[in-house]
């Protein structure tokens, strides 16, 4: 009787030191996540420094958030398109040609041209929002370097032909100051111009454009490379020879206009009409604290 008591206790202070390594190795596992995270913020914050560093093309005090803003439909914006589910096509329209060759018979996608404002309802209503501009253009760039996996290659073609699809950002002009505010809404189509009703945003940043005239292609290395870094992810001298030729093409004056992205290099404020494309976070690990659509308020990833 003594052994099987003996036993007993030897068999629970197994299962004891066995539930207090698991213990352990979830805390360890915590730890390791926790500075995985760290190290990352650290990075962006190296790589896309705001508070601490000035240049000429960049007016001080220029990164302000709007107060009270809900985290919009399919997710926080990310740093580029890593841990994002994409649309592999834009929206649009299925139609066969009708030819008599198997070629000109099968069905072809055309791309359905709406306004903002209908874009981003059409999105928020499958819980997606549009991407963000250094999300798409980092998507782009690691495909004309090779970098893509295979799944994702069909987003960057797709997105890429057309007449250009809707990004998560707007731009006004104000004199010499180019004011960009990251995942605008309130910006409604009214047949003429696009017209602020209730007008929010997540964050704004101002930058330099003197110089630059407003409803002309420009190309980018005229621009300060803390724009080009802003909208694309990368300094102008970074970024693949193919995308050097890209332009931005700044509104007119006083009018906020929302952002889009041409071919695979031209970014610009001048179509009332474009191609709708959703993208939405993925949940990946509960370590990570990967806000969620309507779980919190806007914060910077």
């Amino acid at each position: 009787m003594n052994r099987i008591i003996g036993d007993r206790k030897e068999n629970i202070l197994d299962e004891m030191e066995e539930v207090a390594r698991a213990r352990n190795k979830d805390v360890a596992e915590e730890e390791r996540l926790e500075k995985l995270e760290a190290a990352r913020r650290a990075r962006e914050e190296a790589e896309n420094p705001k508070s601490s560093e000035r240049s000429e093309g960049r007016l001080g005090a220029q990164s302000t958030k709007a107060p009270s803003v809900i985290v919009p439909a399919g997710g926080i914006i990310a740093p580029t398109y890593k841990g994002l589910e994409w649309d592999t096509y834009a929206y649009a329209a299925i139609a066969c040609k009708g030819g008599k060759t198997l070629n000109e018979m099968r069905p072809k996608r055309e791309k359905i041209m709406l306004s903002y404002d209908k874009s981003l309802e059409r999105v928020r209503n499958e819980g997606k929002r549009h991407p963000s501009p250094k999300e798409a253009f980092s998507l782009i760039i690691d495909n004309l370097e090779g970098r893509l996996s295979e799944e994702l290659k069909p987003v960057a073609e797709d997105m890429c032909g057309g007449f250009g699809e809707w990004l998560s950002m707007a731009m006004e002009r104000k004199g010499d100051v180019l004011i960009c505010y990251l995942h605008p809404e309130g910006l409604v189509w009214d047949g003429k111009t696009y017209v602020k009703i209730n007008f929010t945003y997540a964050e704004k940043e101002q930058f330099n454009v003197s110089g630059k005239g407003s409803q002309e292609m420009i190309n980018l290395s005229a621009f300060d490379d803390m724009l080009v870094q802003y909208i694309y992810g990368k300094s102008f001298d970074k970024l693949p020879k193919e995308m050097r030729k890209g332009s931005i093409y700044l509104p007119e004056e006083g009018v906020v206009w929302p952002a889009g992205i041409s071919g695979y290099s031209i970014f610009d404020c001048r179509y009332n009409l474009r191609a709708s494309r959703g993208v939405k976070n993925i949940e990946r690990f509960a370590g990570m604290k990967i806000l969620m659509p309507g779980t919190a308020r806007m914060n910077r990833w």
